[in-house]
């Protein structure tokens, strides 16, 4: 429109529409609409049209002209058009950092998600106690184990030493206090009284002093485990130990106890009336005590209790036991399984009575 006609010095036109090129397709969209524009200016004023027609003069003065006009458009152009390319490129890469940053920050997010999850799982929460202030952070999971929500806890030793059994309190408050003037670590059993319920928990207090780089104590971190039920398993099984080693001492059968590895693990008085110190089988593999002919049948009886935990009544469960002297006398066993906390076989107990006679009759 611009050099189609020679009425009209419309050269002002050009500007704003290779400037709006530049917006929408950058440098590559610049360099191009400034090389249409020389290439119609140039065959338009050539034949004589555009606004340079206008002027009073040769040929050669309008071409002139037409050059600076040209020189003009891209020098005001291109510097915009590569700004533009700059701003894009940056745009992209500020994109991508925040994509990455969003990203690793996701990342972290579920890290502790899990963190906290895996804390949960295991009954382990921790805290974080400033020498300067007093004042502590702690974990979901600790309040969990106190009995406490966020809201009422104060942060303050103070604010949780009351929960703590009577006896225990001064111990952790010693410790503490070692730990914030030697940075010493402490590792602590204690018992806690929960603030909503008033359950007892027994817990394990763990904590070390944070130091700076000049080597100063400035906070402690630890953390705290709750293990109350491990407490109480322990000493149920620890109860039923010793009372089936008072019945075992006490009785005239033999009674032993062997592991998975059929290693004795206990061996009843009653062993001496066969020559056999007690103390001296365990230790020692169940196999050296059984008449060789019998270990096939015991390792029958040990796979079966493992897979069903218990055995065929009418099966025979008979055995030569070798005497201190060398001599086979023959027992008939009476096996269980033994298991740990979690419900799995740990070992076998069996009561064995003398049927030397009765295989004698026989």
């Amino acid at each position: 429109m611009v050099f189609g006609q020679n009425k009209y010095p419309l050269f002002f036109l050009v500007p704003p529409a290779l400037i709006y090129v530049a917006f929408e397709w950058e440098l590559a969209g610049a360099a191009l609409g400034l090389l249409a524009t020389a290439l119609v200016a140039l065959v338009m004023t050539l034949t004589g049209h555009g606004p340079t027609a206008l002027m009073q003069g040769p040929l050669p003065d309008r071409l002139a002209m037409l050059q600076i006009f040209l020189a003009t458009m891209t020098v005001s152009v291109l510097p915009v058009a590569a700004a533009l390319a700059r701003r894009g490129r940056l745009e992209i890469e500020l994109r991508a950092s925040l994509s990455e940053v969003e990203a690793t920050r996701s990342a972290v997010v579920e890290a502790q998600r899990q963190s906290n999850l895996a804390a949960q799982i295991a009954g382990i929460g921790h805290w974080r106690r400033e020498r300067a202030s007093g004042q502590s952070v702690w974990s979901d999971q600790m309040f969990a184990i106190h009995g406490v929500t966020r809201e009422a806890f104060g942060g303050r030793l103070a604010d949780a030493i009351d929960m703590y059994a009577v006896e225990d309190r001064g111990l952790v408050q010693a410790e503490v206090q070692r730990a914030f003037e030697t940075g010493a670590p402490f590792d602590l059993k204690v018992r806690l009284f929960r603030a909503d319920d008033g359950a007892e928990r027994v817990v394990v207090f763990k904590g070390e002093g944070e130091r700076t780089s000049g080597g100063e104590v400035i906070a402690i971190f630890g953390v705290m485990r709750d293990i109350t039920e491990e407490e109480t398993a322990r000493a149920r099984i620890a109860e039923s130990e010793a009372r089936y080693r008072l019945l075992a001492d006490s009785s005239t059968d033999l009674v032993v106890k062997v592991g998975r590895d059929q290693i004795i693990q206990y061996a009843s008085p009653s062993f001496s009336r066969y020559g056999h110190a007690p103390e001296d089988l365990v230790g020692s593999s169940i196999q050296t005590l059984l008449h060789p002919d019998d270990l096939p049948k015991m390792a029958d009886i040990a796979a079966e209790l493992l897979a069903g935990g218990e055995i065929d009544p009418t099966r025979d469960r008979t055995y030569r036991i070798r005497t201190a002297d060398g001599a086979f006398i023959w027992m008939e066993g009476s096996p269980a399984i033994i298991r740990d906390e979690d419900g799995a076989a740990a070992a076998f107990i069996s009561q064995l009575r003398d049927i030397s006679e009765r295989r004698a009759r026989m």
